[in-house]
């Protein structure tokens, strides 16, 4: 694999753990949970 191939890839696998993160906050939020963060 390629620098730029790995890069492309972990870039996609990063902006998809960060959107189900974010995505996992907001649901906790939305029960009562972890007031104050920003996804």
């Amino acid at each position: 694999m390629l620098e730029a191939e790995f890069l492309d890839r972990w870039l996609d696998i990063r902006a998809e753990a960060v959107t189900r993160i974010a995505g996992e906050i907001r649901r906790a939020q939305a029960a009562g949970f972890c007031p104050g963060i920003d996804p």
